[in-house]
């Protein structure tokens, strides 16, 4: 659980230095501070559903409920990262390019993380199910 835990931290600090590279290139471009802000918090939010998912048995209130809720969480991160990366991508330079592809990244992590949470939710639905019957 511990290696697990440390996996994820990583590669959430590793994404965090690369969003920070590029936030001077981001904001010069055009993007409101606000809005980059915004991403970056909905970013470290995916954390929340991460770690209360029955992966890192660390307990939460949110487990018991019958519907996965935490997976909202996810929405925010993606939509803010969708649209600041097509912006970027249209300008049509080299360094803009790089950044939308660094900020694509966070849209992915957003995918992955919403699908293993639904899928880590479901297979504890299942497994409950499967006891009680």
């Amino acid at each position: 659980m511990v290696i697990r835990l440390i996996i994820v931290l990583v590669v959430f600090i590793w994404l965090n230095l690369k969003l920070v590279k590029h936030t001077k290139l981001v904001l010069e471009f055009g993007i409101s501070p606000f809005k980059y802000f915004l991403m970056w918090f909905s970013f470290w939010v995916y954390l929340v559903p991460v770690l209360s998912s029955n992966v890192f048995n660390i307990p939460f209130y949110y487990q018991e409920t019958p519907i996965p809720i935490l997976f909202v969480l996810f929405i925010p991160g993606i939509l803010l990262s969708k649209g600041i990366s097509d912006a970027l991508d249209t300008s049509g330079y080299d360094v803009h390019d790089e950044a939308a592809k660094d900020i694509d990244i966070i849209k992915w992590v957003g995918y992955l993380g919403g699908v293993a949470y639904i899928l880590v939710w479901l297979i504890d639905l299942l497994q409950l199910n499967l006891f009680e019957s």
